[in-house]
């Protein structure tokens, strides 16, 4: 029987250009309508971050009114001056309080290291203040190792340098990381309430929960208006590390002539840059870039102000445009989340504030008979959010 072969010649099928470029477009959109999605799923995680962080400082801060009786200090914490310059038989002196650099201009996170897992720096740093006490006669006061010192960050060898705390950032700031010469970053500043603050941090005004610890230290009874109705702490952004910075975040503008607010908003431009930016010495403006140096109890690095709202300016109540940008400085709260800054009230919570808070009477002055009063604030919402005792009602 003979079988006839049948060849199936079969038929190869492919996609025209055209079908190609409908299915590029199609995948393109996709992936477009997707992407933001995606942008803001990781935003979204980055914000969950830095509302934990601060979470975690805020929770540090009781741990720590827990242990010692009294939440941390702006600038000359209790334990490092006033307490040791007893221990020694020193009297304080009350314009400055201290003995030694680091108890002058250590700023809130650093009593707090024992809180946030970071024990064993935190000895080796009270190890070295204990050695210069030690050192010390009650007519000499020895030096600080330069290699502790909150501002002499220009080696890698600088304990600011060398300890990273990932608490103290956010990830949200692009910012956040340094070089190792470089001091570590910190994205969380401590209010001081509804007041301009100077470079040396010597007011003694305490109308917000940190002041000057030689003068108070605020514990829980010091904040009658709440802990439910007072900002603990709140997020700023950290400047660029090279020159000049002329936007409104991480920016200080300067020359603002009077310590009405309106004065420091009128610094703000329409492209969100700002009028008169500080520029530094000679162009330099390394020695004063915010959020630059995490352990520096000065305006410019772990302090802020509940007067302009957050997201707009900070401002240098400074007749020169090219003076000390430290000099009476409104420091701003200020973040990279659409909308407004995370804030820490005073019992732990963590609230989101809008830029849109109330803030009212801008074109009042803030003189030092008004830092120094307890009165009510002038500044709506968010300049009551920020006083501890002023008797307001106003709250979230």
């Amino acid at each position: 029987m003979k079988y006839s072969t049948i060849q199936h010649r079969s038929r190869r099928f492919a996609f025209t250009l055209v079908e190609l470029l409908v299915v590029i477009a199609i995948i393109g959109m996709l992936i477009a309508l997707l992407l933001p999605a995606v942008q803001a799923a990781r935003e979204a995680a980055r914000r969950m971050t830095c509302s934990n962080h601060l979470k975690q400082l805020s929770l540090a801060c009781h741990n720590m009114h827990d242990s010692a009786k009294h939440f941390p200090s702006a600038v000359f914490q209790k334990e490092w001056s006033a307490d040791w310059n007893i221990a020694k038989g020193w009297a304080i002196d009350r314009r400055s309080g201290n003995l030694t650099n680091l108890t002058a201009q250590g700023g809130y996170t650093i009593p707090l290291m024992p809180f946030i897992e970071a024990t064993p720096p935190y000895d080796e740093l009270m190890a070295a203040v204990r050695k210069s006490y030690d050192e010390s006669t009650k007519d000499v006061e020895a030096n600080l190792d330069g290699g502790f010192l909150p501002w002499n960050v220009n080696n890698a060898n600088n304990f600011f340098c060398r300890v990273r705390l990932s608490t103290l950032t956010c990830p949200s700031d692009g910012e956040r990381n340094s070089a190792a010469d470089q001091s570590g970053r910190i994205n969380y500043r401590c209010c001081r309430g509804d007041q301009w603050n100077g470079w040396d941090t010597n007011n003694t005004s305490n109308r917000g929960i940190f002041g000057k610890g030689t003068q108070f230290v605020c514990d829980v009874a010091g904040i009658p208006d709440g802990t439910s109705n007072t900002i603990m702490l709140s997020e700023g952004v950290i400047a660029p590390p090279n020159g000049a910075v002329t936007t409104s975040r991480g920016g200080i503008a300067m020359a603002v002539t009077s310590r009405r607010p309106s004065d420091c908003r009128a610094k703000l431009l329409a492209d969100r840059k700002l009028q008169d930016p500080w520029i530094g010495e000679n162009n330099d403006t390394s020695n004063t870039l915010y959020g630059h140096r995490w352990g520096h109890g000065r305006p410019n690095f772990t302090i802020f102000s509940t007067v302009m709202p957050p997201n707009t300016l900070s401002c240098s109540w400074d007749a020169v445009r090219a003076g000390n940008s430290e000099a009476n400085t409104l420091a701003n709260a200020a973040s990279y989340h659409s909308g407004g800054v995370n804030a820490a009230l005073a019992d732990a919570s963590v609230r989101f504030i809008t830029d849109s808070v109330s803030v009212e009477n801008t074109d009042t002055a803030i003189n030092d008979a008004y830092n120094q009063s307890m009165d009510p604030s002038a500044f709506g919402v968010w300049g009551a959010l920020g006083t501890r005792r002023g008797g307001e009602s106003k709250g979230l």
